[in-house]
């Protein structure tokens, strides 16, 4: 989220810097599709040496997102970055 250049748009950038690298932002979506994989920890060790060697800036602190749903609801997706994807969510 802090280095992709889907929110790297002038207005309303989380991507505050607009710094775009492809070779950063492969690695860091193949690992977003593949949940709960050992894949993953080899991605991200991937995109963040990336971000180690070319990055423009360096975020002074990151939090851990803390989510939380009850057991009747259904089709909430958590995503990585703390986003919550409720649109297709129902009640039991």
């Amino acid at each position: 989220m802090l280095f992709d250049k889907e929110t790297a748009t002038l207005g309303s950038a989380l991507n505050i810097c607009f710094w775009t690298n492809e070779a950063y932002r492969q690695p860091v979506l193949a690992a977003r599709r593949k949940l709960n994989s050992e894949v993953c920890p080899v991605l991200y060790c991937r995109a963040q040496e990336i971000v180690f060697e070319k990055v423009p800036m360096v975020p002074p602190a990151h939090t851990k997102a803390l989510i939380a749903c009850s057991a009747n609801v259904e089709s909430i997706h958590f995503e990585r970055n703390g986003d919550i994807l409720s649109h297709d969510a129902t009640m039991k």
